[in-house]
């Protein structure tokens, strides 16, 4: 009598290797297989409404006890919600992610379109990362993409359902869209480009400060500009004989003269020159 080989069939009909492949663990962390797509969207908002105004950490059992579900099904959905990052974990408790309060906010509003709010989340994800280049080319029909994200997380057969619920995460989050035909396309928000943030405006550098000292006033048109800085110790001066400092003094002052006669032209007042002769008598 002859062995079956691994790969033969079983008496219920399914390979040895197809057993091992429905049996492998997913690498990922999937949905959970004990609730549908509308009760863990049900119990994010519970998670918002235990977390409150002051958007505190809340429980389990709160959020239980809120869903009107019991805690093991919360708890079932908090390993999923919390990689993915809709949920941060504190300790045994979880914070909602700001996308949270904002899809439970727009529910009140609009239920249909509030799970579009947790699409910057599920954009960010593994599974979008996965399936979402593909999308960009062609749609692809449901059972390929569920194929993608099996591959995405080496998920066996077993796990087809939890994948269908992911994929639908991505439909009802407007990344993906369901097509008359069938198929999976990419969604509007999918295709929605990010805003580039804004450059800073450019940051201008203080000006030096000029001391007065420092400061030389801008000819005016037509006009000439004389400057002349003289320091003179007093060693110096006391070096000078009488008719050397007089004759230094005189000639400045026929300077200063001459400058004040120059600026009286030029406001077209009368000019009477004379030279000073105070300081020749030094």
């Amino acid at each position: 009598m002859e062995q079956q080989t691994d790969t033969e069939a079983t008496e219920e009909g399914t390979t040895e290797d197809q057993l091992g492949r429905q049996d492998h663990e997913p690498t990922k962390t999937l949905p959970s297989a004990r609730s549908n797509t509308k009760s863990q969207f049900d119990l994010l908002r519970a998670w918002a409404v235990a977390s409150g105004v002051a958007k505190k950490a809340a429980s389990t059992p709160e959020v239980a006890k809120i869903a009107g579900r019991d805690s093991s099904t919360v708890s079932s959905c908090n390993s999923f919600f919390s990689e993915i990052g809709l949920l941060k974990k504190e300790g045994r408790s979880y914070v909602p992610a700001e996308e949270v309060f904002d899809y439970n906010r727009q529910h009140e509003w609009s239920p249909d379109k509030a799970p579009q709010k947790l699409a910057p989340i599920l954009k960010e994800s593994w599974a979008w990362e996965a399936v979402g280049g593909r999308l960009s080319f062609n749609p692809m029909s449901e059972k390929e993409v569920v194929a993608v994200l099996a591959d995405a997380c080496s998920a066996g057969p077993k796990y087809k359902n939890q994948l269908d619920t992911l994929l639908d995460y991505l439909i009802r989050c407007g990344l993906a869209v369901r097509q008359d035909s069938g198929k999976i396309a990419k969604g509007e928000l999918a295709m929605a480009q990010k805003p580039k943030a804004q450059d800073p405006p450019p940051i201008e550098k203080p000006k030096p400060e000029v001391s007065s000292k420092d400061s030389v006033a801008e000819p005016a048109k037509n006009s000439m500009s004389l400057a002349m800085s003289i320091e003179v110790s007093m060693d110096e001066v006391s070096k000078l004989g009488p008719q050397h400092v007089g004759s230094f003094f005189g000639e400045w002052a026929k300077l200063v003269n001459a400058k004040a006669a120059i600026e009286k032209m030029m406001n077209g007042e009368q000019v009477d020159a004379q030279e000073p002769d105070d300081f020749n008598n030094w």
